[in-house]
Order: structure tokens, then sequence, then C-alpha cells
């Protein structure tokens, strides 16, 4: 439970962290307003696609492996953010992973528990998830905002939310291994 809790905390604190700092980061990799903004408007629909792709793969491929993949995606799409500099290309690749991992693990989120733990207490399981979720939601663009410095720019705050995002993928893998046998549903 722990550390499905850290997989979800950790994932929804570097999307959040992104999703107030997007435009600056992307003014700051030298894009002008209106693409920072028109490349930041690629991750609603990408969001929907993933979950309409999570959807037409659902009977082939358990939520459990959609986890895995919509969790990598994150860590992948903030490193393209860090790497990516000024190539819009680039940027835009990385705002699809970003938005993609979101729509997928919205659903994800909402299936896990019930994979992993009982589910006649799915409710109360849940619940007890999404607490910590919700507060680093809160948490995260403050806690980004004294990362960033004028000196340095936004190069620490994607280190840190890539790290962050990689120990999401980290923690979800051991919570799947010790719950419950259930790396056969893989």
């Amino acid at each position: 439970f722990l550390l499905l809790a850290t997989a979800f905390t950790a994932n929804m604190l570097a999307f959040s962290a992104l999703s107030v700092h997007l435009i600056p980061l992307l003014g700051e990799r030298g894009l002008s307003g209106a693409v920072a903004v028109s490349l930041a408007a690629l991750i609603g629909p990408m969001q929907v696609a993933g979950r309409v792709v999570e959807y037409a793969l659902a009977r082939r491929i358990s939520v459990l492996r959609s986890g895995y993949v919509a969790l990598s995606l994150l860590p992948l799409g903030m490193l393209i953010l860090l790497f990516g500099r000024a190539n819009l290309w680039l940027l835009g690749v990385a705002l699809i992973l970003y938005g993609a991992s979101n729509g997928v693990m919205t659903i994800v989120r909402a299936a896990v528990p019930a994979e992993l733990f009982d589910r006649e207490r799915y409710g109360s399981i849940n619940g007890a998830l999404s607490a910590p979720v919700i507060m680093s939601r809160a948490v995260a663009p403050i806690a980004a905002s004294w990362l960033w410095t004028p000196a340095l720019g936004y190069g620490p705050v994607l280190w840190v939310l890539a790290g962050t995002a990689g120990l999401a993928v980290i923690c979800f893998h051991v919570a799947v291994q010790r719950g419950n046998g259930q790396l056969g549903k893989l």
C-alpha cells in the first residue's frame, strides 16, 4: 500500500508541478508565448488519446502493464523537456508523452487498487491512496517554484521532477511485485 501510494503521489507531484510551470519553462527555452501555449494545448487531447488507447487495449493488456507504461512516459517526457532545449519537435513529443501519461494514469489510479487489494474494501483503500495524491497536487507547484532560480532556470526543477517521476515507476514496480502474486497479471 505505501509503495503504491508513493508511486501515485510522486507521479502526481511531477505532473502537477510541471502543469503550472510549463508556459514559463517553454518561454525559458526560447519559445514565444503563442508557441508555448500552442504546444501546451497538446496535453488535453493527448490525455484523451491515452485513455482511448488504454480502453482499446484493455482486453489485451492488464491495467498493471498500462500503469508501467503510463508511469514510464512521464520521466521520459521530462528528460526530453530537459534536453530538447528549443527544438519544437522534441518539445512537442515531450508534451505528447506528458499528456498521454496523465490520461492513462487517471484510469490506472482507479483500477489498480482493485487488482492489488481486497475488492470489498476498494472504497476505503482508494480513498486512502487518494489523500496524498491530492495533497501533492496542491504542494507541487509551490515546491517547484522554490527550486527555480533566475541563474539556473528550470534545469534543476526538471531534474528533480524527472527523478520524482522515476521514483514513481520504481515504487509501482515493487508494489506490483509484492501485491499478492499479481505479476502473473502483467
